[in-house]
């Protein structure tokens, strides 16, 4: 689903769009695996590429109250750090859905934030990491959310990972030279990679830039390279080749932002990938138009605007902030986020329609146990072997 995204995040207006087959890059790029469209289908069935999933349904209680907008979750030591991206808040679950606690610390005092735009974690000194605007600065918590302290930096952190003693920022503004920044937090060594471009527009989709899976992933508007960022620096991994679906050189320069959405409906011309994440046996990307599968045994790279939960029996149409989100820092497993009415209303179709089976049996035990107000349902997918 393609949207205007000419919308106010963390007190700045952000827009996020794409690139063509072989585009310029000042990134070592001789290294890329070139993996080319092998087609676009309609829907897919989880089971193709996902074992079964876990259902979590995250405690509601008044301090855990989240939205749908679900926009990165992150787990370690068998915790869940959930960043709701409409409250923008951070929750810890614990990973049968307790709820541990939360961050709450606006204002606009010392130690206090106006507004969080993304979070990562620091798995080896156990500490959550927060991109603060109005000032931009970095705030340090315990995994039990207790403040430690915060850093104020020069440039407005927009997405966030941290991998092992390295920080990985995507800046994306167009007053800085370059769009990467990469931090050594043991060395104190701070450096600029990826030059800023000039684009003539804000299309863009929802989704998130940085994200750790096997590896940390990198991707930005109108580039069809995926970026590897791995002990400091940054190399192309991946060069995606869309064939016919690939978008006109002419997006980048286009100030008319309609003509963008008209040709790119009436062609499926793909101008934006966001969410990559890389798995032992798949990598999987969205775009403007579906997410896609690389399977890396078969070679094949496929694009799909539905996907059918089996589990569920239910077709879930395309929505970029729903489903088949990176869990991170796991290397192998994705999410979807359900709303509570939703399993509801499947477990309230007549029993002689679906098969009585352990999976039927299971909805129907979790539906019983939701109210209308409860907090959205996590089911958890790992890729097959």
């Amino acid at each position: 689903m393609s949207i205007p995204l000419q919308k106010r995040l963390c007190g700045r207006a952000f827009f996020l769009s794409c690139k063509k087959n072989v585009p310029n890059t000042d990134v070592e790029s001789e290294t890329s695996k070139i993996i080319t469209l092998s087609s676009i289908e309609e829907s897919f069935q989880d089971t193709t590429y996902f074992k079964k999933p876990k259902i979590i349904v995250l405690e509601t209680t008044d301090e855990s109250l989240l939205t749908e907008r679900i926009d990165r979750i992150i787990t370690d030591d068998s915790l869940l750090f959930i960043f709701d991206g409409r409250l923008r808040q951070v929750f810890v679950f614990d990973i049968t859905g307790k709820f541990i606690n939360k961050i709450d610390r606006k204002g606009q005092g010392p130690n206090e934030y106006v507004q969080i735009c993304d979070f990562t974690i620091d798995t080896d000194k156990k500490q959550i990491i927060l991109s603060a605007d109005i000032p931009s600065k970095l705030m340090y918590f315990t995994y039990d959310c207790v403040f430690v302290k915060e850093e104020h930096v020069p440039s407005f952190f927009f997405k966030l990972v941290m991998d092992g003693t390295f920080m990985y920022a995507d800046l994306y503004m167009a007053n800085e030279k370059n769009q990467i920044h990469i931090l050594d937090t043991e060395k104190g060594i701070k450096k600029g990679r990826v030059s800023m471009r000039n684009i003539g527009n804000y299309v863009g989709i929802k989704g998130n830039t940085l994200s750790r899976g096997k590896d940390v992933l990198f991707v930005r508007r109108y580039d069809n390279y995926i970026y590897e960022l791995k002990n400091g620096e940054i190399t192309t991994k991946y060069l995606v080749n869309f064939k016919n679906h690939s978008f006109p050189e002419r997006f980048i320069k286009e100030t008319n932002e309609n003509l963008i959405f008209i040709d790119s409906n009436n062609y499926n011309y793909i101008y934006a990938m966001s969410n990559a994440f890389n798995s032992d046996n798949y990598m999987t990307f969205y775009t403007n138009i579906g997410i896609f599968m690389y399977d890396k045994n078969e070679e094949t790279l496929k694009g799909y605007k539905k996907v059918i939960i089996t589990h569920l029996n239910y077709v879930m149409h395309y929505y970029f902030f729903k489903y088949y989100l990176p869990l991170e820092n796991t290397g192998k497993m994705v999410f979807i986020v359900n709303d509570p009415s939703l399993i509801k209303s499947i477990a309230s179709i007549p029993s002689d329609d679906l098969i009585k089976d352990k999976d039927y049996l299971e909805i129907i035990d979790i539906a019983n146990r939701l109210t209308d107000d409860n907090n959205p349902i996590l089911l958890i997918y790992e890729f097959k072997d």
